[in-house]
């Protein structure tokens, strides 16, 4: 036993969960981290003059992937992965016997005492160990592509929250726009109806339109306010360090050309960017090293025990083998459990590709009608620019009222909101698509390599499988 303890490499150390002390990390997070910065720098972004001036939506997600704890615990399954792997590899300790007797006969002279020194070495079929290793490196690789997921969501969510953001601020400005010229437009009423050159109907109508739009303004501020928490939830930084800088998310409005759409490859989505696919290949494939570990086990390991022993005065040298003989079965129900884990990922990954080709073709069906109707709605508003044009010019030679000229200017500035509403809308179908493709629609984005840049800044390196 004292031998034992002296071999023993490590040691109980504990390690309790503290909730109060993660509560203070997660509400003491702030910009000026070093680690932050050093993974921005490494990723390509300059940090001098910092904070930023202007973030955007790229320097925005790369925020989030450091202080979202998302990342961490699906970093944490792939480092179980790993201990795996060397659990897996490690080989067999043999075993030492040490028999002890004492004999009551001790004629002519005999020691009473058996002593002996006996030593059982376990050999198993090499295919045995590389099956365990081909499976839990497989699973590794899951595992991986599992962190590359949960990094795509997060990166997902963030960006439907910065197009509803950028929707709303701009909305918001359309809006006020709006608002100024229905007030104005009130005033005038008003000063008619005193005169009596408008009727008080006119004026009624226009008020209710004005408390309207003022109605719609109150839930806009706070729709815009709801927008700035989702992205300091998504982000995890402090709202006042947000807020502080600028921000430009006019890249999310530049929409891909329904050309390039058309031409986009369903077959490609389905079998090469998808990290569902890739992932299912990976289960798959630790599934096939499952199916050979079992039927590797129908050949029993071999055990053989060499040893000396001290018997009364005689020595004895003595080898012993053993193994289990496959009499009542050879494995048989573990390799059929095998087999139908096989055929299962089999089914779920045929089942997976349709859905993926179906999600596809519907989300890019929606994402190019969606760029139709934008068309058509921001051709509208332009007209309706054209004509407020036209009407500012017949006002200042005299040709037409103010009353006119204002009422083709709300007429300009209600197209333009329902046109920026359309623009929204088609920003949500292409960020759907890119989804059902899990990947940019007109850029490209290395998961692996921020990731391996995200957990190097923090001084513990992950290994990619």
């Amino acid at each position: 036993m004292l031998l034992a303890a002296a071999c023993a490499r490590y040691q109980y150390e504990p390690e309790p969960v503290e909730p109060e002390a993660n509560l203070a990390d997660l509400l003491g997070r702030n910009l000026d981290e070093k680690k932050l910065l050093a993974f921005l720098a490494a990723r390509g972004h300059s940090v001098s003059p910092w904070p930023p001036a202007v973030w955007n939506a790229e320097t925005l997600t790369l925020a989030a992937f450091y202080f979202n704890p998302r990342l961490r615990a699906a970093r944490a399954a792939l480092d179980v992965r790993w201990a795996e792997l060397a659990t897996a590899s490690q080989r067999t300790n043999p075993e030492l016997n040490l028999p002890l007797e004492h004999h009551s006969d001790t004629s002519g002279g005999r020691s009473p005492w058996l002593i002996g020194l006996i030593t059982d070495l376990r050999f198993e079929r090499p295919g045995k160990r590389d099956a365990r290793i081909e499976r839990v490196r497989a699973q590794a690789e899951s595992a991986w592509l599992e962190l590359e997921a949960t990094a795509w969501e997060l990166r997902s969510a963030l960006h439907r929250a910065l197009i509803e953001d950028w929707g709303a601020r701009h909305e918001r400005d359309l809006l006020a726009e709006e608002l100024e010229l229905q007030e104005r437009s009130r005033a005038l009423l008003a000063r008619r109806v005193e005169l009596g050159e408008a009727s008080a109907f006119e004026l009624s109508q226009t008020q209710l339109e004005l408390q309207r739009l003022e109605l719609l303004q109150a839930r806009q501020h706070a729709a815009l306010d709801d927008r700035r928490r989702a992205l300091v939830n998504l982000t995890g930084m402090p709202r006042a360090q947000l807020e502080s800088a600028g921000t430009d998310f006019d890249g999310l409005a530049r929409l891909p050309e329904a050309d390039r759409i058309v031409q986009l490859s369903i077959r490609e989505a389905a079998l090469v960017h998808r990290l569902d696919m890739r992932r299912s290949l990976a289960d798959y494939a630790a599934a096939e090293a499952l199916l050979k570990l079992e039927i590797e086990k129908q050949h029993p390991d071999i055990v053989l025990s060499p040893g000396f022993i001290f018997d009364q005065d005689d020595e004895i040298w003595a080898l012993g083998a053993a193994w289990t003989l496959p009499v009542l079965h050879r494995n048989d129900g573990p390799i059929r459990e095998a087999l139908a884990e096989r055929e299962l990922e089999q089914a779920l990954i045929l089942s997976l590709q349709a859905e993926i080709i179906n999600d596809v073709g519907r989300r890019r069906g929606l994402y190019l009608a969606q760029l139709e109707a934008l068309a058509e709605a921001e051709e509208l508003a332009a007209q309706a620019e054209r004509n407020e044009a036209r009407l500012r010019r017949q006002f200042e030679l005299g040709d037409i009222d103010r009353l006119a000229w204002l009422g083709a200017g709300i007429g300009s500035a209600r197209a333009r909101r329902d046109a920026l509403a359309l623009r929204v809308e088609a920003m949500r179908a292409a960020q759907s698509l890119e989804n059902a493709l899990q990947a940019p629609l007109d850029s490209e984005i290395d998961l692996s390599g921020i990731l391996v840049a995200l957990f190097a800044a923090e001084g513990d390196a992950v290994t990619q499988p």
